[in-house]
Parts: structure tokens; C-alpha cells; sequence
């Protein structure tokens, strides 16, 4: 089963989910681009319920936030840098 619905252009990107469960999604995320992409993501999976996410791009931290229920997450991802999400449940 699908576990993330991605709102973006499928040009010029390459995601790869690399974990997922029921509490957590881990994805890496490449643009090819030359400037920064609006991104967005419905999380199909995860239980109902409020969720911490964070963005790190080549080991730096970019991004960072809480989800709720039947929230779209939206991050913008820079160019040219190998990109990790993580979402998992919130402290």
C-alpha cells in the first residue's frame, strides 16, 4: 500500500521512502533543480493523531514541525542537496 501521496510535479525529483509504518514514514529526497521546490504530502498511513516532522539536507537541519490530523505536510526542498524526512510521533 501506498503510504505518502507526493504534491509536486514528478520532474526533476527522485524520493525514495525508505522506512514506514503505521507511526513513522523516512524518505530521501533529491531535486535537480537549480531553486528551492514547494513540496507537499499526504500521509496515508499513519495512525490519526499529531505527528513531528524534520527535514535535514547533506546532515543539516532545514526544517522542522508538528502535524495534525488530516494536515498536509508542506516543506520547501532545496536544490542539489540529498534530503532526509523523517516523521514520526510527537513528544
Amino acid at each position: 500500500l501506498r503510504a505518502v501521496r507526493w504534491h509536486t510535479e514528478a520532474t526533476d525529483i527522485a524520493i525514495l521512502v525508505t522506512d514506514q509504518s503505521t507511526d513513522h514514514l523516512s524518505a530521501t529526497l533529491f531535486h535537480f533543480g537549480t531553486s528551492p521546490r514547494d513540496m507537499g504530502a499526504e500521509l496515508l498511513r499513519l495512525t490519526p493523531g499529531t505527528h513531528a516532522w524534520d527535514l535535514t539536507c547533506d546532515d543539516e537541519p532545514v526544517a522542522v514541525g508538528v502535524l495534525s490530523e488530516g494536515e498536509t505536510l508542506s516543506f520547501s526542498l532545496p536544490p542539489q542537496q540529498l534530503c532526509e524526512l523523517t516523521i514520526g510521533a510527537a513528544p
